[in-house]
């Protein structure tokens, strides 16, 4: 049996979910909202309304789906599209007949989509709940706070009401106690009175006697502790206007919330680096989601976190109203270093050069036991676009988890301030006062000098955004695909493309490649459509430029993991934009849902993943830049998300999103 948790956000009230199919606790977070579906699109044009016969179904139960089309199009037909498991038969061009899939545990959702066939660009769906066997997942909390109001909110999925919940063993923090529902979902509730660690196993039985138990643990920590303990290294890009703009920061947030450290922040109008915090104080709002408040020569900021489920690492926000909106990844560091970096690494850089035009990096280098390049080539895209330009400079050790450098790329000298995450991967900036601005990462080789052919023979997922152009003209364009099948000479490539307005997909065999010892790999379509430069720290993981239009592509290639995300996992994620562009949506949910082919909190969808990890959703609300999109699993606790187009978000374009747990 598989369990997790669901983490719930409403106002200061603690709300935990523990989440087990398709029942889910949804409250607003990281700037969404809940949107259920309705069952009916229109335009200018004409109208879709979509009725079924049944939408909450047994195991090889069916129901039928009817379109109802009025206005222009009252005369007209539909296509139809199933998202999820299950099967579509007896299609006509108004009625459909969905079938359940066979049994199994917990619940599903398929969502049924009526397209018209005169007009393509009117579409609405309907979402079908399907309940196999009951499942109750084990939980992982997040800490309560000592007197502060709690409530986790459990919820079986799958199995037949109504149900009778308990307390099989264990007891729950003083305080706390089980609700008396006889429903699918229940409650654990109380304003813990003491400090500790307490744990309970909840046994939930269904009408038919199915009996399933959950066991978790509960620690209540002091009242003014923050989810956020210990030192973390900060990496946040973005936007502040039409420009790039980047905060890097290394903070040690103490037990009693109080903030100190050291940031760098580079804007076009203010470039501030190596300014210390005169004051600092990070806050939990609920759970696993709270604000870091920060000042420094820099200025002062309000960041908004999410941390992931081991109470680790965590995903930043900054939209506090200084017009720096900037997103990326807050890591803690458990063994901070004070050496200089040494060895071999792949490293990947985007920006924005000292003219305000988009450039990305991506490279190489081999550091002595000094700090000092001894070998390395990079590829630049942008207005001084590089060729396996030879890379020199030094990068210095770090003091308080920050170190500064240069790198020097055929001619171009770059300022180098690294913050380290371990002594394998650093956080990289690029930044002076009349200079580039540039984020990125700096990532141990595993095999240097050794790469070959089989470096690209694992599936991996490539994840690629740049701009359209420079200033308020600008919009963002992205790419998420796979390789797969790498032999001797080629890959396949399937390439997802989102665009302000359009979307499209690619799907190519036998792309040829060429790969050198040093980890440097060209991929390339022979029309020339598809040009990426990967440098690889690892099989099929590395950092990469895209030197086709619209020519200032930067992105990421991560090696999928053979255990990925499924239709009928059941997850609490953390979402966030991958990396933040000038011109794209920035977003951050401290507890997004999926369950069983539906995602909830803050926003709904319905969702199905293929073999290859790739998936396909609907959703009515452009959250993540689009109506439609698509999604590919890295491993089971690591998604990447698109928006495929049609956002009315401002800034508006296309955006990568992250989803981890």
């Amino acid at each position: 049996m598989q369990m997790r948790i669901s983490l719930g956000r409403c106002a200061r009230t603690w709300t935990v979910a523990l989440v087990l199919g398709a029942a889910l606790a949804a409250c607003g977070g990281g700037g969404g909202s809940n949107n259920s579906n309705n069952n009916t699109s229109s335009n200018a044009s004409g109208t879709i309304g979509l009725t079924a016969t049944s939408q909450s179904l047994e195991p090889l139960g069916t129901s039928t789906v009817t379109a109802a089309l009025g206005g222009t199009i009252a005369n007209g037909t539909v296509t139809w599209r199933l998202i999820g498991n299950g099967s579509l038969t007896s299609a006509t061009g108004t009625t459909v007949t969905y079938v359940a899939p066979a049994a199994f545990d917990g619940a599903q959702t398929a969502t049924v989509v009526a397209t018209s066939a005169t007009d393509t660009t009117l579409a609405t769906s309907i979402s079908i709940i399907v309940n196999g066997d009951p499942v109750l997942a084990i939980p992982t909390t997040y800490p309560a706070n000592l007197n502060v109001a709690y409530t986790a909110s459990l919820s079986v999925a799958g199995g037949t009401a109504p149900f009778t919940w308990s307390l099989l063993s264990g007891s729950l923090p003083a305080g706390l106690t089980l609700g008396t529902s006889t429903a699918s979902t229940n409650t654990i509730s109380g304003t813990p009175t003491a400090l500790g660690t307490a744990t309970a196993v909840v046994r939930a039985v269904d009408a038919a006697g199915r009996t399933r138990d959950g066991t978790f643990t509960l620690q209540v920590r002091a009242q003014a502790a923050c989810a956020m303990e210990g030192e973390y290294a900060v990496l946040l890009a973005g936007h502040a206007g039409d420009t790039f703009a980047v905060r890097a920061a290394h903070y040690k947030v103490d037990g009693d919330g109080k903030v100190t450290g050291i940031e760098d922040l580079a804007t076009s109008g203010t470039t501030k680096l190596g300014a210390s915090l005169t004051s600092g104080t990070c806050k939990t709002s609920a759970l696993n989601f709270g604000t870091v408040e920060t000042a420094s020569e820099a200025g002062g900021a309000t960041l908004n976190y999410g941390t992931l489920k081991p109470l680790g690492d965590a995903r930043m926000h900054e939209l506090d109203g200084t017009g720096i909106r900037v997103t990326g990844p807050a890591t803690l560091v458990t063994a901070p270093l004070t050496s200089q970096p040494s060895g071999s690494f792949a490293f990947g850089l985007t920006g924005v050069d000292a003219q305000n035009v988009p450039v990305s990096i991506a490279g190489r280098v081999t550091l002595d036991a000094n700090g000092a390049v001894t070998d390395g080539r990079a590829d630049v895209v942008g207005a001084a676009a590089k060729t396996a330009s030879a890379v020199t400079g030094s990068l210095a050790a770090a003091s308080n988890g920050r170190g500064t450098g240069s790198l020097s790329i055929g001619g171009t000298t770059y300022a180098i301030v690294h913050y380290v995450t371990s002594a394998d991967r650093y956080y990289l900036v690029s930044a002076a006062a009349s200079g580039p601005r540039l984020a990125g990462f700096l990532t141990r080789q595993a095999t240097p000098g050794a790469f070959a052919a089989a470096s690209l023979a694992s599936p991996g997922v490539l994840s690629v955004w740049a701009n359209s152009g420079a200033g308020s003209t600008g919009r963002a364009i992205t790419s998420l695909g796979r390789i797969a099948n790498g032999a001797a000479t080629t890959v396949d490539l399937d390439v997802d493309t989102g665009r302000e307005t359009s979307s499209s997909r690619a799907q190519l065999t036998g792309v040829p490649f060429t790969i050198d010892a040093d980890g440097r790999a060209v991929i390339a379509t022979a029309d020339g459509s598809r040009r990426y430069v990967v440098y690889l720290d690892g099989p099929s993981n590395g950092y990469l430029v895209e030197t086709t239009s619209p020519g200032n592509g930067f992105g990421l290639l991560e090696k999928q993991a053979a255990t990925l995300y499924t239709n009928t996992d059941v997850g609490a994620f953390v979402s966030g934009t991958q990396f933040g562009e000038a011109h794209s949506t920035l977003l951050l949910a401290p507890n997004l849902i999926l369950a069983s082919g539906a995602m909830s909190n803050p926003v709904s969808a319905s969702y199905a993943f293929d073999a290859n990890g790739r998936g396909d959703a609907i959703t009515s609300t452009n959250y993540f830049g689009g109506t439609t999109l698509v999604m590919y699993a890295v491993s089971a606790d690591r998604i990447l998300v698109m928006g495929t187009g049609g956002t009315t978000r401002v800034p508006t374009g296309s955006a990568i999103s992250w989803l981890g747990r």
